[in-house]
C-alpha cells in the first residue's frame, strides 16, 4: 500500500472503504491495495458497520 493512505488521518471510514471498494475488483495490483485499504478500515474502525461490510467483501475477494 502507498505508505501515503495509513498517514492520512483525514480520511475518514467512508473514504477509506469506498476507495477498498473500488481497488478490490481490480486486478494485480490495485486489487492488492484495494484489500489493504479494506484492511486499515477494519483496524480503524472494528466495530463499525463499514468494517462489516469490508470484512464481507475481503472475504468475497479472497483476502481472507
Amino acid at each position: 500500500m502507498s505508505e501515503y493512505v495509513p498517514k492520512a488521518k483525514w480520511l475518514e471510514p467512508e473514504d477509506l472503504f469506498y476507495l477498498g471498494f473500488h481497488f478490490a475488483e481490480k486486478e494485480r495490483e490495485e486489487k492488492k491495495f484495494g484489500g489493504e485499504v479494506l484492511h486499515l478500515l477494519v483496524k480503524r474502525s472494528p466495530q463499525s458497520k463499514l468494517a462489516k461490510d469490508a470484512k464481507s467483501k475481503l472475504k468475497r475477494e479472497g483476502f481472507d
